[in-house]
């Protein structure tokens, strides 16, 4: 059964940093240094994400009912800076049905991502491809990424 999509709200965000953090700790913060990860976890609060979806982000919620269990933020320059789904419905086209959805908000014609060492193959597996080699900035190891989407 697909996720019912819908744009973040406020009432969403603290289900959202929850659902991130279980998220991080389990795939990301394994590959990040300490100081990478505090500085994930600031920009990752629901005080951030909450302000940055008040100044033109696009935030979109996956829902199950009315749980959150995925979570896309894209910027204003066709950056997604957070996608996230809940670690036990990994594999069930969640991130895809948010990836599709954001679609219409996008400016160009190319989405990127820096990409998690552990989440690599899944935005392969929705068509990114790589821009270039392994990259660590401030802790964090990324692979960046983009996919190209026609007008």
């Amino acid at each position: 059964m697909a996720p019912a999509i819908a744009p973040a709200a406020d009432r969403h965000v603290p289900a959202i940093a929850a659902l991130i953090e279980r998220g991080f700790a389990r795939y990301v913060a394994p590959d990040t240094t300490e100081r990478g990860q505090s500085i994930f976890r600031a920009v990752a609060s629901g005080e951030s994400i909450g302000r940055r979806l008040l100044t033109g982000d696009v935030g979109l919620v996956a829902l199950r009912g009315e749980r959150v269990v995925g979570f896309l933020e894209m910027t204003r320059r066709d950056h997604i800076i957070l996608l996230f789904v809940e670690p036990a419905l990994h594999r069930r086209g969640i991130a895809r049905h948010l990836l599709r959805a954001v679609l219409p908000y996008r400016r160009g014609t190319t989405i990127t991502v820096n990409a998690a060492p552990g989440a690599i193959a899944a935005y392969r597996a929705l068509g990114f491809a790589p821009l270039g080699a392994m990259e660590t900035k401030d802790g964090i190891t990324f692979l960046p990424m983009a996919l190209s989407v026609p007008r």
